[in-house]
């Protein structure tokens, strides 16, 4: 029977492997080494001794803010297209950080690796990025892209996904793709486009003439089908100026539409 703990530091990512068992046999197959198996994923992350590890607390607690000293701050509010400004942030009191990812995404290896369960990325790619969400407040406070479970559900995820909607406006990219997405962070996305889309004028004046329809037609006596999508226009600008495609539409409709 083998019994394996990984520790990993909140302050400085670096890990430690605690392995135990009762005996050994190699079966004719050889025995492995997992510990070896563990410095070859982890690499220079993990920690050899604990008390090495325990150290760590105190010699790395200002590694986060040592990496992030030289981070671009972004900032929050950008154009949505529309003169009024719908958009609120519940979190107030952060503030969100750019980076290359370099040194501190292979820090990230074993949270990302072994809690999150994502794939690893080329680190010698330049065009990747990392973003930090940091509170203002507070020393020593930061989180990664990764929300962990103490601090979600407080609005930081949407604070987040609201900067890099407007770091994809102000770079004029094509579009925000989101992979390996999960229901949650989906749910939030939708709730900023739609928003976002609403207070959009010329989606607005679309949503306008479906609403009418729906509310003074009688659309069960229509034989033909009817197509209630935005103009082929309306939907190029709302993916130039907002970065939002068309699928965010419909969940627009309905939220117009008194029932």
């Amino acid at each position: 029977m083998m019994q394996t703990t990984i520790s990993v530091s909140s302050i400085s990512f670096l890990a430690y492997a605690d392995i135990s068992f009762e005996s050994t046999s190699d079966g004719d197959k050889g025995i492995t080494d997992l510990k070896s198996y563990l410095q070859n994923i982890i690499a220079e992350n993990l920690v050899e001794k604990k008390e090495g590890f325990l150290q760590t607390f105190s010699t790395e607690c200002d590694f986060v803010k040592s990496i992030a000293s030289g981070a671009k701050v972004l900032q929050k509010n950008a154009s949505n297209g529309s003169n009024g400004d719908s958009s609120r942030s519940k979190a107030a009191d952060v503030e969100v950080v750019g980076m290359p990812v370099g040194h501190l995404y292979s820090r990230l290896v074993p949270l990302v690796l072994l809690m999150d369960g994502s794939n690893p990325i080329d680190v010698t790619d330049p065009r990747w990025e990392i973003y930090l969400l940091v509170r203002k407040d507070q020393k020593d406070k930061s989180f990664s892209i990764l929300v962990i479970p103490p601090f979600q559900r407080e609005g930081y995820g949407r604070h987040l996904l609201e900067v890099l909607y407007n770091v994809a406006i102000s770079d004029n990219v094509y579009d925000l793709t989101v992979e390996e997405k999960v229901d949650s962070l989906q749910h939030v996305r939708t709730c900023i486009a739609v928003e976002r889309l609403l207070s959009f004028e010329p989606i607005q004046h679309a949503l306008n003439a479906v609403v009418s329809k729906l509310s003074h037609e009688n659309l069960s006596k229509k034989s033909q089908p009817i197509q209630f999508g935005p103009p082929t226009s309306v939907i190029e600008d709302a993916r130039k100026i907002l970065k939002i495609n068309n699928r965010f539409y419909s969940v627009g409709r309905f939220s117009s539409t008194s029932v």
